[in-house]
């Protein structure tokens, strides 16, 4: 672990914050990871990443496992895992079949067409909820 300290800000300023920052940095190797939204994109590559850093394993929240890429589905150190973020059984069955994880990257997201501005109240809540 590398300790250190700093501050924000100037300390005869209001505002000054004085920071003890503790550094630790999370080993990989031998541990099992869950990534939700694994499917593509930069939940894909959280994957990739942490096979190649060693991880035992990895479970890939996906919401359609039948449509993970081949790659995915081919790896012997993921399994994938049916997950719709947005539906409660759907997440406590994902968190009953992967109760060794101990690195968990809550990556899962969607977005909606256009601006917030324009959406309406429930496009935006099903954005911001997942």
């Amino acid at each position: 672990m590398v300790s250190g300290s700093s501050v924000v800000g100037d300390p005869g300023k209001r505002g000054f914050l004085p920071i003890r920052a503790r550094r630790r940095v999370m080993e990989i190797a031998e541990r099992t990871a869950f990534v939700t939204g694994a499917n593509r994109g930069i939940g894909r590559r959280f994957v990739a990443e942490l096979l190649a850093r060693g991880a035992a394993g990895v479970y890939a929240g996906v919401r359609e496992p039948e449509r993970a890429d081949e790659a995915l589905r081919a790896e012997p150190r993921v399994t994938l895992v049916p997950l719709d973020v947005t539906d409660p059984a759907s997440v406590e069955a994902a968190a009953r079949r992967a109760g060794d994880v101990s690195l968990l990257v809550n990556n899962a997201g969607m977005s909606a067409a256009g601006s917030f501005l324009d959406g309406s109240p429930d496009d935006v809540r099903r954005v911001l909820d997942t």
